[in-house]
């Protein structure tokens, strides 16, 4: 939702200040950070879908696997398993 809201609100600076934006290009750019968001917090066990449990360290609910993930967007995302508490 705040990628969303993110483009919506460059949309309108883009409006005011004259400039031009591609509707696709926004499509793309979303769908781009929506596959970034999924591919980190796919559980590497399950293939169950998890939130955050800490900056970069992800919890499975269903099968407690524990992952932590880079935090550097550009960077092809790897999941490194941690050992479950």
């Amino acid at each position: 939702m705040l990628e969303v809201a993110a483009w919506n609100h460059t949309k309108k600076l883009a409006k005011q200040h004259g400039v031009d934006i591609a509707h696709q290009y926004i499509q793309d750019c979303i769908a781009s950070y929506d596959e970034w968001v999924t591919k980190r917090g796919t559980c590497p066990g399950c293939d169950n879908f998890c939130i955050e449990q800490d900056e970069n360290v992800f919890c499975c609910f269903v099968c407690n696997t524990r992952w932590r993930v880079s935090n550097e967007p550009q960077k092809r995302i790897t999941r490194t398993l941690l050992p479950q508490n």
